[in-house]
């Protein structure tokens, strides 16, 4: 089978520095044009390596999982084969078109409507006016963009529209290579199951596709191979199964290792956060829907009186559920001194995509001369939620503010407190 792309000990590196960054391009472009040589495989002054001496080769017709943690090197590889940006060290070679669905509006001109973005994206790619005009209605009909807004300017398009518009324009203008990044998670459900499916119709004759993906559900159903970055190198390379395994085992790993360094609090401290699946092993990634725990291990520093445990989920910055003591009328008579609280969270319904937790230690201001907190909202871990079928039930959170921080819904979950002493309020007492 013919190799369709071949990574030859590609590195490439940038600057921390604006300034530096704009003098080093200067620099850099008037020795090229002096046809003078210019080191590329050192680092200057406020330098860094985002991608380092990357090989790999990829055959036609076959699906690569490129995955890694946030700031990896995933999606400057990704550039870097698309031709949006130049390997400072070694040698890219690609034999075919290329489509690719890297950013959000990434080849698209924001003034300009999506029926004039079709029209410049399949001129750059090669294809002729007729060619394009045939196309045309397949693209908008796939990206389920009503027709009067196609003639729109694409900057008054959600990022959602974006994005399907730019995964149709991709996928239905005929490359030999695909290049998705994880963007399709803006998506709803509906539209990346379509997609999906059209990616394998495109594998079927005979496309080529490279898929960022965190998720090891879309990386092992849908991959031949994979590969993990780590600080921009290849740490796992192979099938998609086991490089995921591998990634899973890194994750964790991180994981226990930040956990250990996060202790703060005058009172109190968590020392540590971990997510247990439904059989009590820790992970980084739950199905969709499964129930999932979430153990907080604490030190007291101090006596503390009636604290309140809570946890928050979090998604893009953005508070999107929460568990809280205070809410569930709990509250804690006597504490040990260290110890672990566990939160039971039954069918949470999360969307697919990566989510990050929050604790926080409130104090009762009634009996606390009103101190608010005994350690701050800080976030600890993050967890990943694979595909699957959203329901329509959410609950509403209560009226409590909970000191001004207040999430989208209140999940059904249950506290776990072993070794310690508690008592629980009524509803009227809660309000």
């Amino acid at each position: 089978m013919q190799e369709i792309i071949t990574v030859e000990n590609v590195s490439k590196k940038f600057s921390k520095n604006l300034k530096r960054s704009l003098f080093y391009g200067l620099t850099d472009t008037t020795k090229e044009l002096l046809f003078l040589q210019s080191p590329k495989n050192y680092l200057r002054p406020t330098e860094f390596w985002s991608i380092r001496n990357v090989s790999f080769s990829l055959k036609k017709g076959l699906m690569l999982g490129l995955t890694g943690l946030n700031g990896a090197g995933k999606s400057t590889l990704l550039k870097l084969i698309n031709g949006i940006l130049k390997p400072d060290v070694g040698k890219i070679t690609i034999n075919g078109r290329v489509g690719a669905l890297i950013e959000l509006g990434t080849g698209f001109n924001p003034i300009l409507s999506g029926r004039e973005n079709i029209h410049i994206n399949a001129s750059i790619l090669g294809m002729t006016k007729k060619e394009i005009d045939y196309k045309l209605d397949e693209i908008v009909d796939f990206s389920g963009i009503e027709k009067e807004f196609i003639e729109a300017p694409i900057k008054t398009y959600s990022s959602g529209m974006l994005a399907r518009l730019g995964f149709s324009v991709a996928v239905n203008l005929q490359p030999d290579i695909l290049l998705i990044d994880e963007i399709l998670s803006v998506g709803d459900v509906t539209f990346r199951e379509k997609s999906f499916n059209k990616l394998m119709e495109f594998k079927k004759k005979g496309g080529t596709i490279i898929l960022v993906s965190h998720l090891s559900k879309n990386i092992e159903s849908f991959c031949d191979e994979a590969i993990l970055l780590e600080k921009g190198s290849v740490v796992a390379q192979g099938t998609a199964t086991s490089v995921m395994e591998e990634y899973g085992k890194r994750a964790l790993q991180i994981i226990a290792n930040d956990n250990h360094k996060q202790v703060y609090g005058e009172d109190i401290s968590i020392t540590s956060v971990f997510i247990e699946n439904e059989k009590g092993e820790k992970v980084t990634q739950i199905d969709y829907n499964a129930s999932f725990t979430i153990v907080l291990y604490y030190k007291l520093h101090a006596s503390v009186l009636h604290p309140y445990f809570g946890i928050m989920i979090n998604k893009n910055e953005a508070p999107v559920a929460q568990m809280h003591m205070h809410v569930d009328g709990i509250t804690i008579t006597d504490l040990p001194k260290e110890g672990k609280v566990i939160c039971k969270i039954d069918k949470p319904n999360l969307a697919t995509g990566v989510y990050e937790i929050e604790v926080s230690v409130l104090a009762n201001p009634s009996v606390n001369m009103g101190k608010k907190r005994y350690a701050d909202w800080r976030k600890y871990t993050e967890f990943s939620v694979l595909p699957g079928q959203l329901r329509n039930k959410l609950s509403n959170i209560s009226s409590m503010d909970l000191y001004t921080y207040k999430p989208a819904v209140i999940l059904e979950h249950s506290w776990i407190l072993q070794n310690i002493q508690f008592t629980t309020m009524t509803e009227s007492q809660l309000l």
